[in-house]
């Protein structure tokens, strides 16, 4: 199968090039953002998108359900809309996403969207922490597979990781 990256961060695209080539693979990497300009549909799509970066520009926001008729919205949230134009249907998806977006009763609306288009088939729970000793967010985050619809109608399956293999309150 064909692999291709995106990325916004331009030393990223750089580092995932050469990490792709490392691993025997020459696939393309764009240096592009998914929310102003979305690559062409893809069957698998694996994504670590940024969390609670608020995003207000208006022509990105009026360009989403989740953002139109609001100033701001965090990255996570607008990413579970952007991500129904990445995946073709029936297409796959596996997603690092924060906690809240899954379990926080405010996030209701972005839950029901994910239930309009995707099923899920599988949700890991991250201990706290997990990302802080690589610079990123300190909050819960989660592992979430899902297939977008029409798809087969599987149970959800759950789990919890509890120990990464180091402590997630330290940052080094």
């Amino acid at each position: 199968g064909r692999v291709r990256g995106g990325e916004l961060d331009p030393e990223l695209v750089d580092l995932a090039r050469l990490n792709l080539r490392l691993a025997g693979l020459d696939a393309p990497v764009h240096h592009g953002d998914v929310f102003a300009a979305p690559p062409p549909p893809a069957d698998v799509v694996v994504a670590n998108p940024p969390y609670s970066v608020e995003i207000d520009d208006p022509t990105v926001l009026a360009r989403f359900e989740l953002g139109r008729g609001r100033r701001r919205v965090p990255s996570d949230v607008l990413f579970v809309e952007a991500l129904e134009s990445l995946v073709r249907p029936g297409g796959r998806a596996a997603v690092v996403l924060p906690w809240s977006l899954v379990a926080n009763p405010t996030w209701a609306t972005v839950r029901a969207r994910l239930d309009a288009h995707w099923v899920r088939t599988a949700v890991c729970e991250l201990p706290e922490g997990v990302f802080r000793p690589f610079g990123g967010a300190a909050g819960k985050a989660c592992l979430l597979w899902m297939q977008r619809r029409p798809a087969p109608t599987r149970p959800c399956r759950a789990a919890r990781l509890d120990d990464p293999g180091y402590d997630p309150r330290s940052k080094f």
